[in-house]
């Protein structure tokens, strides 16, 4: 996850880009894997922060890192 998050956001730092929050956290659950999107989803949030550090917590739970 931390990769993704990573390759993710890379593009946006090395052109200064500030784009919308909502349309980066669309872009960010359409790169998710299903089965954590389709549990992200299910939460509420209302920043991209919220969104990945969910999708993050997700993962691990999946993984049984609890």
């Amino acid at each position: 996850m931390e990769d993704y998050i990573w390759e993710f956001e890379k593009p946006k730092i090395r052109v200064r880009l500030n784009e919308d929050n909502e349309l980066t956290i669309i872009w960010f659950i359409k790169g998710l894997s299903p089965n954590i999107v389709d549990r992200v989803k299910l939460q509420p949030y209302l920043s991209f922060d919220d969104v990945f550090h969910m999708a993050i917590k997700v993962e691990k739970q999946l993984r049984g890192d609890c």
